[in-house]
């Protein structure tokens, strides 16, 4: 699993990336983008709601992929759970996979 970062920039602007205790008791998700303030918000595991890491991190990259598709003015592709995931699960997979040469 990759390591899930604190913030990293999108088209020049800072987004912030937190974890909450209460995200699915208040808005039933695991994950938000919230466009007003920049950030995605994602359920911390609890022991009343264990998460486990290879979720959180697959819920980081469907939230990065709402953040690029609403920064584009994409919004019905935003919209759209299905598309969302399945983007989100390629450029995933290219990331944890992507080999370097030395």
């Amino acid at each position: 699993m990759a390591k899930i970062p604190t913030s990293f920039t999108l088209f020049g602007q800072e987004i912030k990336v937190l974890f909450r205790k209460t995200l699915v008791k208040k808005h039933k998700a695991v994950g938000m983008w919230n466009s007003n303030e920049n950030k995605i918000e994602l359920q911390t595991s609890t022991k009343a709601l264990p998460i486990n890491a290879d979720n959180i991190e697959s819920t980081l990259w469907h939230e990065i992929v709402h953040a690029i598709l609403d920064k584009n003015s994409y919004d019905n592709l935003n919209e759209d759970e299905e598309f969302v995931d399945r983007m989100a699960n390629s450029i995933r997979e290219v990331i944890n996979t992507a080999k370097y040469k030395e």
